[in-house]
C-alpha cells in the first residue's frame, strides 16, 4: 500500500512536470511561428490558444516551478541556427530632434533572411571581451557594419540622426521573473550617425 502511494505521488509529479514542459514548448513554438509568419490568415482559435497559454505560464506557481526546474530556460540549443544574443537598436530622429521610432534592424520578411541576419549578428561578439583591442580587424569590421546598418536605415526612413547601440541579452534575475519584468540588455557599444542629405 505504501509502495502504491509512492508510485501515485511520483506519477502525479511526473505528470505535472511534463505538462508544464509541454505548455512552455507549445507557447514558445506558437510565439516563434507568429513572429515569423503572423496569424493574420489563421483561425481565431490559434490566437486564443496562444493567449490562454501565455496566461497559464504567467501564473505565479507555474512560473516559479518552471524557473527552478529549468523548464523556462528553453531548448534552443538543440535547434540549428540558434539566434544571436547580440541585439542592435537604432533610434531615429528627424531634423528637429523628434523621435521617429526604434528599430532592431532592416525590415526583413522572409524566414531565410531573418535566420541569416540573426546569425550574422555574432560578428559583434568581440565587443564583449573584457579588454578588446581598439584597432583589431574584427572590431573595426563590427563598427563599420553597425554604421552601415544605421546609415541605411536612417536614409530609408528619412531620418536626420541615428543613435546606434549594440547590446547583449541579459537574462532576468529571479526577482525580475517573479515581478514579471522583461529581460534587459547590457550595452556594449554606441554610436551617433548624422545622415547627410544630397542636394
Amino acid at each position: 500500500m505504501v509502495c502504491s502511494a509512492k508510485i501515485c505521488t511520483f506519477m502525479l509529479w511526473a505528470t505535472l512536470h511534463f505538462s508544464i514542459i509541454l505548455l512552455h514548448n507549445v507557447v514558445s513554438s506558437m510565439s516563434g511561428y507568429r513572429a515569423v509568419y503572423g496569424f493574420d490568415k489563421q483561425a481565431g482559435i490559434v490566437k486564443n490558444t496562444l493567449q490562454h497559454g501565455r496566461q497559464l505560464t504567467m501564473a505565479a506557481p507555474v512560473r516559479l516551478y518552471a524557473y527552478y526546474s529549468g523548464t523556462e530556460a528553453g531548448y534552443g540549443f538543440f535547434a540549428p541556427q540558434v539566434g544571436s544574443q547580440y541585439i542592435p537598436l537604432f533610434d531615429l530622429y528627424d531634423h528637429e530632434g523628434r523621435s521617429m521610432g526604434r528599430y532592431s534592424g532592416p525590415s526583413l520578411r522572409r524566414e531565410e533572411s531573418l535566420r541569416r541576419y540573426s546569425g550574422f549578428l555574432d560578428i559583434f561578439q568581440g565587443l564583449l571581451s573584457p579588454s578588446p583591442e581598439a584597432d583589431s580587424l574584427q572590431l573595426r569590421y563590427a563598427r563599420a557594419v553597425l554604421h552601415s546598418l544605421g546609415e541605411r536605415l536612417g536614409k530609408k526612413r528619412g531620418a536626420s540622426r541615428v543613435e546606434c547601440q549594440i547590446g547583449v541579452y541579459r537574462d532576468r534575475s529571479l526577482r525580475r521573473k517573479v515581478e514579471s519584468k522583461p529581460a534587459g540588455l547590457l550595452p556594449l557599444y554606441t554610436k551617433s550617425i548624422t545622415i547627410k542629405t544630397c542636394l
